[in-house]
């Protein structure tokens, strides 16, 4: 894996990790009527889908279980249609999606980082 993918990886990770801490302890009634968390998950959603776009193609087919094509499909369409973005959809994401993703992208990056000696 190149330097790039794993750096555009990292930047996926510290997004999701932003992402569940943002939505912890909170209710769906709580998301829906703070702006201020709901452009903040918004916000990391796109630099999530961002960095895996950046991703290379054989990063992305190497690890099929990922959900990349949908992943980078909310982020364009979030962004292109930000004005009629369904936030049940988002929490959803937030709360249900991104957990799963943020141990599949942490086991691509220490798979990727083997311990000294084994190298």
């Amino acid at each position: 894996m190149n330097v790039e993918d794993k750096a555009s990886l990292y930047d996926a990770l510290t997004a999701a990790r932003k992402i569940e801490r943002f939505v912890r302890n909170v209710e769906w009634a709580e998301f829906q009527a703070n702006e201020e968390k709901a452009s903040a998950v918004y916000g990391q959603l796109v630099i999530l889908g961002e960095a895996c776009t950046r991703l290379s193609p054989d990063v992305r087919s190497q690890y099929i279980d990922v959900p990349w094509r949908q992943i980078i499909g909310m982020r364009n369409r979030i962004i292109h249609g930000y004005d009629e973005v369904n936030w049940e959809i988002v929490w959803q994401v937030a709360t249900e999606h991104v957990p799963r993703l943020i141990g599949q992208v942490a086991r691509i990056l220490d798979a990727s980082n083997p311990p000294a000696g084994n190298q």
